[in-house]
């Protein structure tokens, strides 16, 4: 199992976070997550080829997700 590790910094309603990513290969998938206020977010692919929190929707504003998952897309892109 290959595991990639990334620290992705977002700007949110006046505050600067730096947040723990992980990406595992399982197989023939990924399990992409994040760590926050230690709760694990964890990420799947939407329609229209991004990302979306499957889990603790109701914990965090569902801007902040969306800016996170875009940050953790550019991060992966610019790593290849």
């Amino acid at each position: 199992m290959k595991t990639e590790s990334y620290v992705v910094q977002l700007f949110h309603k006046g505050k600067t976070w730096r947040l723990p990513v992980k990406v595992q290969e399982l197989g023939a998938g990924f399990k992409i997550s994040a760590e926050i206020e230690e709760k694990e977010i964890c990420f799947a692919r939407d329609d229209h080829d991004g990302l979306r929190a499957i889990n603790h929707q109701e914990d965090f504003d569902p801007q902040f997700l969306y800016l996170l998952a875009r940050e953790i897309q550019r991060l992966r892109q610019s790593d290849r």
